[in-house]
């Protein structure tokens, strides 16, 4: 039987991560399904088909503000609205780039850069 890779979820290394669930929780809308550790140091967060874990400094060989990852949607411009209304630290603002998507990246609170991107035609 062929595998078949049917999910990936992206570790971001920060450095208080209360705040950093705090963030996704608040600015973005993530929910918390679980911690680890006493305190925690690691956390699973989710929203829609999207889950991220997020790991405390210290305990993970990468540092903090250190990562990159983009998330896919149907759209972005809501979101990059209720980004600015929230006021997080936006490093490309909403275009339509030349390799089909419609895209914007932000930063957490940590320095991670975050890309929403959706099909240039949906906007």
């Amino acid at each position: 039987m062929k595998t078949v890779f049917t999910a990936c979820t992206p570790i971001l290394t920060v450095r208080d991560i209360t705040k950093a669930k705090s963030f996704f929780v608040h600015n973005l809308g993530f929910t918390l399904d679980f911690d680890w550790g006493a305190p925690p140091t690691y956390a699973g967060l989710h929203r829609d088909a999207v889950c991220i874990h997020l790991i405390q400094e210290g305990a993970s060989r990468q540092k903090a503000g250190t990562g990159n990852i983009t998330i896919l949607s149907n759209e972005v411009d809501e979101l990059f609205i209720q980004c600015q209304r929230n006021g997080v630290d936006i490093v490309v603002p909403p275009e339509d780039r030349p390799y089909g998507l419609r895209d914007f990246a932000f930063r957490d609170p940590d320095g991670n850069v975050i890309n929403v991107g959706c099909d240039a035609l949906v906007k």
